[in-house]
């Protein structure tokens, strides 16, 4: 099983876009400004799996199953499945 991690600072939006054009692409600007010292660690571990049918993954939120939070990133990888579709070649346990 291979892992990647990543850190993201978080961002606060002052100005919010209003509007989404498709692939939610916003359809206005806006104004935010990044916490330095408040950050988001994520980490990814992915493992080849023997058949290529679904997408296959688990989400965890703090230590916890994050159930709640599979649609959302299901409907990711079914955007990016035209421009990445060996994902669905691994199975993927996503921590943050």
């Amino acid at each position: 099983m291979d892992t990647i991690t990543w850190q993201s600072p978080s961002n606060i939006a002052l100005i919010k876009y209003w509007g989404k054009l498709p692939n939610q692409i916003p359809a206005n600007p806006s104004i935010s400004f990044t916490l330095d010292a408040c950050k988001t660690t994520t980490s990814i571990n992915w493992a080849p799996k023997s058949s290529k049918s679904d997408f296959d993954f688990e989400i965890e939120l703090d230590g916890k199953l994050a159930h709640d939070f599979k649609p959302k990133i299901e409907s990711f990888f079914n955007r990016v499945n035209d421009l990445l579709p060996f994902l669905k070649d691994y199975s993927f346990y996503i921590r943050t």
